[in-house]
């Protein structure tokens, strides 16, 4: 079971592969956990080219799990396994809730702004692109994307 905090931050795997690649990615999987289905990336081999482990922190917290993916792998696909491994993992008890069937595009990840503190989103560097690889990138904040204030015309 994944862990938080400063120390004991382990790897998450949940379920068995089917091998059905989804989402434009030949890295990406769904998988069937005997919970339920959620999209999960398969986690590469330490000793594959393409391997990169990330930490990644929970909605402005210092909650957070260690993942690892293929830098290869798109943004998009990111956000959709780190919703589903959230919902199944302890980590959940300690935050909001993410709402059931949510979509990947209300969130994002976001590089983390060293001057305030280890786990802090930085504001003022745009979100990782959702269509781009994910990179070799060690720590990354994943928020909830704001919201945009549509102005209504005065009538």
């Amino acid at each position: 079971m994944p862990t938080f905090g400063k120390t004991n931050v382990k790897p998450v795997r949940i379920g068995a592969f089917d091998k059905q690649t989804v989402g434009g990615s030949a890295f990406s999987d769904i998988v069937e956990t005997q919970k339920t289905t959620g999209f999960m990336l398969r986690a590469p081999k330490p000793y594959d080219p393409d391997y990169v482990k990330c930490t990644i922190y929970f909605f402005n917290t210092n909650n957070r799990l260690e993942i690892e993916v293929s830098y290869k792998e798109l943004v998009k696909n990111v956000i959709r396994h780190l919703i589903t491994v959230f919902e199944h993992s302890d980590i959940a008890k300690n935050l909001p809730p993410i709402p059931k069937g949510a979509e990947w595009e209300n969130y994002e990840l976001r590089l983390i702004d060293d001057y305030e503190s280890e786990y802090t989103p930085d504001m003022d560097m745009p979100a990782r692109p959702v269509n781009e690889e994910f990179g070799e990138i060690e720590s990354l904040a994943f928020i909830e994307k704001k919201k945009k204030n549509i102005a209504k015309p005065l009538a």
